[in-house]
């Protein structure tokens, strides 16, 4: 190989192997966005899945993992 023909590999490591940033609309129902960063995409899609059943057992059906509706104000939160 020739000093022209240098080939170059690039090692990226994230410090976070995933991200979710979590929206909660403004009649109280919850969305998200799931980013994970793998080494294959059967990796990935399996970490997605994980992670989205999690948060559809958290924030599903109007209750976060606490089962305080999520129509109640927040200092009626507070005092529970």
């Amino acid at each position: 190989m020739s000093e022209q023909e240098k080939i170059t590999n690039v090692i990226q490591r994230v410090a976070q192997p995933f991200r979710i940033t979590l929206t909660r609309g403004q009649r109280g129902y919850y969305g998200w966005t799931i980013e994970v960063h793998a080494e294959d995409r059967d990796t990935a899609l399996y970490e997605i899945d994980q992670i989205n059943d999690y948060l559809q057992g958290r924030y599903v059906n109007g209750q976060t993992r606490l089962g305080i509706p999520q129509n109640k104000t927040l200092a009626a939160q507070e005092e529970l």
